[in-house]
């Protein structure tokens, strides 16, 4: 089953720990300080909305890609009253095709992480071709000492109020890998579960793998740790900007 069919659902209750809106503020001060401006923006694997819904909020035209129908569906629901500014579309950047170019390409909590080495080029390729000259692109990606160190080979889980799940987690050290299954428990009525498996693979990269992925077009303006810190070897995310020159 596609990766966030069954936790669409309840992907926000899994979230609530995630500062969205001291996220987005820190951000946009570091696009400040860079001296960036934008007014179109693509949003990379936007998941169910919710850094969407602050761009939209700060007036940014908003083109959110994601390739889970179900979490689209979500996202969609979401800004409903927020439609004028939203165009919306289901698939990866790889299969987007369109001639417009954007003044900024963003994408949160992994989206890169479910791209593999050997996918990197051309992922980046396609982000050069549909990015205007002199905007920037943002992603953030789980380090590797988080995958391997903080997630590794444990088990989580939770039981909540309409439903439970199991999160099982083995990592690959040789091929820098995270292989995760998700059991979800959903209340069909009273008593009463299904029970639903999906399956995760998440990649590790190291800074290095991505600036060798990087085109011609694009330039590496910067990599940070947590909270947009100086890089530590015991950060569990990074966050990386680059510029279409």
């Amino acid at each position: 089953m596609q990766p966030y069919y069954y936790l669409s659902t309840f992907y926000d209750i899994l979230q609530e720990e995630i500062d969205y809106r001291s996220w987005y503020r820190v951000l946009r001060q570091k696009i400040d300080e860079l001296g960036y401006t934008a007014e179109h923006i693509l949003e990379v694997g936007a998941g169910t909305g919710n850094m969407t819904a602050l761009f939209i909020e700060d007036k940014f035209k908003v083109t959110a890609l994601e390739p889970c129908e179900a979490m689209l569906s979500a996202l969609v629901d979401k800004l409903y009253e927020r439609r004028r500014q939203l165009k919306y579309f289901c698939g990866e950047l790889k299969d987007f095709q369109t001639a417009q170019k954007y003044d900024a390409i963003v994408g949160f909590l992994d989206v890169l992480n479910y791209i593999e080495d050997s996918a990197l080029d051309n992922f980046f390729n396609c982000l050069a071709a549909r990015l205007k000259v002199g905007g920037f692109a943002y992603f953030d990606w789980s380090t590797e000492y988080k995958l391997k160190e903080i997630i590794g080979d444990h088990t989580f889980a939770e039981s909540l109020a309409d439903f439970a799940y199991i999160w099982e987690n083995q990592y690959d050290a040789t091929r820098r890998l995270l292989d995760f299954d998700i059991t979800v428990f959903l209340e069909e009525s009273a008593g009463l579960y299904s029970k639903q498996v999906e399956r995760h693979r998440q990649f590790a990269h190291r800074v290095e793998n991505l600036r060798a992925a990087l085109p011609k077009e694009l330039k590496l303006i910067g990599v940070w740790g947590d909270d947009f810190a100086p890089v530590q070897p015991n950060d569990q995310r990074n966050h990386i900007i680059i510029e279409r020159i």
